[in-house]
């Protein structure tokens, strides 16, 4: 073997070594990088598991921290529609601040296809059934946004004796009164009627006994 041919057969083995070489190292490229992308996903899954096991830890914590405020609401907000408590402590609280009541009504119950009779005299306006023929939402509404709540509508007015009419005063304290105790209620609306020997010149409301009408809103969550 001459020295040419030498020649030409050592470039042809470099040649193809470093073909081979640059295969390989494409080769281990790709390798390399599918190994990154796996590690990449491997460590966002971490990072999202531990993200989620923080979440749990918290919720946890919240569960524990508000245990005591959810027993309270479970305690304040009612889970059956007792019409004759809801009375007794309206009346209890009117009697409390000197406001002698005269009716409090309820809407129509749907029960039977005619109207309940209300705890006292008075008519009250029709409320749509919270659920058709299930006695214990009668007179409920669905109180939008709040899934499960619903609203018993009361009207509460009181005496028009002239001799029982509501102060200021006696005003004030009976929505205190309200405010403070369980009776989960808002109040919606209030009337207010002076008396008819009132001077049209008084102009302080505190020296004025008026016929008192309010509404109110008896919220409501069901067992189940």
């Amino acid at each position: 073997m001459n020295s040419k041919r030498m020649f030409w057969l050592l470039s042809g083995l470099v040649i193809i070594f470093l073909v081979a070489t640059l295969a390989g190292a494409y080769e281990l490229s790709g390798v390399f990088e599918k190994q990154s992308n796996k590690l990449a996903d491997a460590k966002a899954k971490l990072a999202s598991l531990n993200q989620e096991k923080i979440d749990l830890a918290q919720a946890k914590k919240d569960i524990n921290t508000y245990q005591d405020l959810y027993n309270i609401a479970r305690t304040i907000v009612p889970q059956n529609k007792d019409q004759a408590e809801a009375v007794r402590q309206i009346v209890k609280l009117a009697g409390q601040a000197g406001v002698t009541i005269d009716s409090i009504t309820f809407p129509p119950s749907t029960l039977g296809g005619s109207g309940a009779a209300a705890p006292s005299t008075g008519a009250a306006s029709a409320a749509p059934s919270a659920a058709g023929g299930n006695s214990s939402l009668s007179q409920l509404k669905a109180v939008p946004k709040i899934p499960g709540v619903y609203q018993l509508e009361l009207n509460v007015t009181s005496s028009t004796d002239p001799n029982k009419l509501v102060t200021y005063s006696e005003l004030i304290n009976f929505l205190r009164g309200l405010e403070q105790n369980r009776l989960t209620a808002l109040v919606s609306a209030i009337s207010i009627t002076p008396s008819a020997n009132t001077s049209p010149n008084v102009s302080v409301i505190s020296n004025t006994r008026f016929e008192l009408g309010l509404t109110l809103d008896i919220y409501i969550k069901p067992q189940g």
